[in-house]
């Protein structure tokens, strides 16, 4: 593998939990890094697909749920998932955009660590 012009190179990491129902993924790609969390509803069959499909090919949330719908199809009718998904889209030097997408009762917060809002509760 050969890292493209922000250093990085294309892989995923798939982790799996003691109940074998919830998933973690990490992908990155040419310009974007990739994490998703899979809780498992009924099953891991769902989840554990999800965790495994390929974002390489997408370019927006939209498009990932869509086709791993499509992919997934019947089969999946006895189990479900959330999906919690965050892509970092790696702009020029040091410039960068977070994207944050649900599915399900699993949310996602953004907080900003460095400069907290004074006062602010989380």
């Amino acid at each position: 593998m050969t890292p493209n012009e922000f250093g990085q190179v294309r892989y995923g990491v798939e982790m799996y939990s003691m109940k074998e129902e919830d998933f973690f993924k990490m992908q990155c790609l040419n310009n974007k890094t990739m994490f998703g969390v899979f809780d498992g509803h009924g099953g891991k069959f769902v989840a554990r697909k999800c965790a495994e499909y390929d974002w390489g090919n997408e370019q927006s949330f939209e498009e990932i749920f869509w086709k791993l719908d499509e992919t997934l199809g019947p089969q999946s009718l006895n189990s479900g998932t959330t999906a919690s998904i965050m892509m970092i889209e790696h702009r020029k030097s040091n410039d960068f955009r977070i994207s944050l997408a649900w599915v399900g009762d699993s949310q996602i917060l953004e907080i900003d660590m460095i400069a907290p809002v004074a006062g602010g509760t989380y």
